[in-house]
């Protein structure tokens, strides 16, 4: 459930790290069009490190539900068993916990998501496209025909 997934504590420092540093290439877009034009690929083809952050809280979710119905399965067929009875028992059960699991199912994010996450980039390149034409038009403007 999508709601879920806003509920379900994912961020990390290491993800704040990351979207600084996004946002720094983004910004690098400025200094040549060739990073503007990588970061707005990577996106689009979903290798960026949102992409990667948005699979994996989806998957971290899976893996919090999938632990959640073990512990259940555990906590409701415990009967002040030992550990290793326990474990056994779990084992034996442990395909019929599993299939009543749903199947993992990811739908990456639509492309206005995806062009959301790049717009510094884009902008940068939308610049580097403006100024390329202004020069074209200049240098067409300066050229004389004899």
């Amino acid at each position: 459930d999508h709601r879920d997934l806003h509920s379900f504590p994912t961020r990390r420092s290491s993800d704040l790290q990351q979207e600084r540093q996004h946002y720094f290439v983004q910004a690098a877009g400025f200094l040549t069009p060739k990073t503007a034009m990588e970061t707005i690929s990577m996106a689009l083809s979903g290798a960026d490190p949102q992409h990667l952050h948005h699979f994996s809280n989806h998957a971290d979710l899976y893996r919090f539900r999938m632990t959640q119905a073990m512990n259940e399965d555990l906590f409701t067929n415990s009967s002040g068993a030992s550990r290793e009875e326990l474990i056994a028992a779990f084992h034996a059960r442990q395909r019929h916990v599993y299939e009543k699991l749903p199947p993992f199912r990811y739908t990456p994010p639509d492309l206005k998501w995806s062009l959301k996450n790049v717009r510094i980039a884009t902008t940068a390149l939308a610049l580097w496209l403006t100024g390329g034409v202004l020069a074209a038009l200049m240098a067409v403007n300066r050229m004389r025909v004899s």
